[in-house]
């Protein structure tokens, strides 16, 4: 059994709520005059779990009841809960509870029930059960997003703390929105509310936050729009505006109905994607700034290959309005790998690290950016590349060469996260202390889909009571130290939906290639081969 660190913040965590200025936790209740009960509680039966839904304001506190008969009795099972998302797991298929729910007010006091509602643990093809898993990382973006802005936030903690519920990370809400496509296509969001949530977003994004030269900051205020330093750096960030960006642009292609609100998604999208001036975070030696203003007396952090930094190159030439130069891109990005040309368990790595990097590298920028037969003169295929990276990391698990508990054929993968004593970007050999983050296996799905869905089985099987919760498997674990991360983070759960429907059916690759910027740009680099 691992044991889940409830109380400790990691370093940054605390790092950043301090130097923010913002206090420790609050719970929802203490010093409000009333609670309001859950509306539209529902029940969904899962393999080995059942999940209750409901709506409700906000960091409100909640009791979860169940009975085995819809008369009772019932049993308390859950005393503060401060989601409006539960999840039981039972570890067993055909299991019938019956739940029901109540605020906790002000002075610990408790107001009524819900209505009574029942749920049935099911047996799931591999379809069906990958649908579930999505949907647990999509309601992260929908449940849990901000209730002003509807931005992503940062982290997701299970209490009312309100730096956690305040902070808003810009990265994770294009990734977000990239969720709510998904969300809507499966069939797991109404599709009425997901519409006004998007709304939400881009209004708050176009007309409520601080901007820089049309690009946003790494980390936001949600109730103000204000930016907010990120590892005292302020200003924008164009690798974070990117994600942004890939999101904003499959929202203008997937909303294409002609009714007044997909008229003003895309319309707002469009505009939000025109004021962004690329260009000027481009220096003379045609690379990248990574943020904009450059703060005063700094040299400016440039963004080189190989890293995360593959999308703002290729969005910075595809601008209709303030576009960089195509040679940005080849010099920047391009020119900038590091050139490996090495084998590592007989595996070719063209550029990199030694044994590979964090596995994100291959996530964030593609999630709309369809890496498949894209090419440089150095990487011959992205996608054959990541497909390769990421079995380094399926054969370095095997090997274990640092005896680590629990590496394996069902647990592989490292990429940055949570960690036992706080946050780190964990590779192979070089960065490695047994922590792994499910994120970095379940978005390799379309480079390793019958290692990841494997290790997505197993670990659910055997470790699902310990590590899944509302929102899917919590952020990190570590064996060897028997320790469980507290918490989600938004850029880890955001690629795990869109990976792997890109692997199930291509959506989101698909979306974002079609916009006639991106086809545009691809063919001015000459950067594909042939088209798709």
């Amino acid at each position: 059994m691992f044991r889940v660190q409830c109380a400790a913040q990691s370093w940054w965590v605390l790092a950043f709520s301090l130097a923010l200025g913002l206090g420790g936790a609050t719970m929802a209740g203490e010093g409000a005059d009333t609670q309001m009960a859950p509306r539209q509680l529902r029940a969904a039966g899962h393999h080995l779990r059942i999940d209750l839904m409901w709506r409700a304001e906000d960091a409100q506190c909640f009791e979860i009841w169940r009975a085995d008969r819809a008369t009772g009795p019932f049993q308390l099972i859950r005393e503060r809960h401060f989601l409006s998302v539960f999840t039981d797991f039972i570890g067993r298929d055909g299991i019938t509870h019956h739940y029901r729910v109540r605020p906790v007010a002000a002075g610990e006091a408790t107001l009524p029930f819900s209505e009574t509602v029942a749920g049935t643990s099911q047996a799931e093809d591999d379809e069906a059960f990958l649908t579930g898993v999505q949907e647990a990382g999509i309601r992260y973006f929908y449940d849990f997003a901000h209730p002003i802005s509807g931005l992503a936030r940062e982290w997701g903690y299970n209490d009312a703390r309100p730096h956690a519920r305040t902070i808003c990370a810009i990265g994770a809400t294009g990734m977000g929105m990239l969720n709510l496509v998904v969300g809507l296509e499966r069939g797991v969001l109404p599709a009425k509310e997901t519409k006004a949530l998007v709304l939400k977003m881009l209004r708050f994004l176009g007309e409520d936050t601080e901007r820089f030269d049309g690009a946003f900051s790494h980390w936001m205020d949600g109730n103000s729009g204000k930016a907010l330093p990120f590892a005292k750096i302020g200003g924008a960030d164009i690798v974070e505006t990117a994600f942004l960006m890939q999101g904003i642009l499959v929202l203008r292609e997937y909303f294409t109905d002609g009714d007044a609100v997909s008229r003003e998604i895309r319309q707002r999208a469009d505009a939000l994607w025109r004021a962004v001036e690329w260009d000027k975070f481009a220096d003379p030696r045609q690379r990248l700034y990574w943020h904009w203003p450059v703060p005063e007396g700094k040299h400016g952090m440039r963004i080189t290959g190989s890293n995360e930094g593959h999308l703002p190159y290729l969005l910075a030439v595809a601008s209709p309005s303030h576009p960089a130069p195509p040679e940005v891109y080849h010099s920047g990005w391009v020119g900038t790998h590091q050139v490996l040309n090495k084998r590592y368990y007989d595996v070719p790595l063209e550029v990199g690290r030694p044994h590979g990097f964090p596995l994100f590298w291959t996530h964030y920028s593609y999630l709309g950016f369809d890496p498949r037969g894209i090419r440089d003169r150095h990487v011959a295929d992205y996608f054959e590349h990541h497909r390769r990276v990421a079995r380094i990391h399926y054969l370095y698990a095997l090997d274990n060469p640092k005896k680590f508990k629990g590496y394996g054929a069902e647990c592989w993968g490292l990429t940055s996260s949570s960690g036992p004593k706080g946050y780190g970007g964990w590779t192979p050999v070089r960065h490695d202390n047994g922590t792994i983050a499910p994120t970095a296996a379940l978005s390799s799905m379309p480079y390793a889909p019958v290692e990841a869905l494997a290790m997505l089985k197993g670990l659910y099987r055997d470790q699902g009571a310990e590590l899944w919760r509302e929102f899917g498997f919590m952020d990190a674990f570590n064996p060897t130290e028997n320790w469980v991360a507290p918490l989600w983070i938004g850029i880890d759960v955001g690629p795990i939906a869109p990976m792997i429907e890109n692997h199930r059916t291509g959506l989101c690759w698909r979306l974002f290639m079609q916009a006639p910027e991106v086809r545009k740009a691809i063919r001015t680099l000459g950067i594909q081969r042939g088209e798709r």
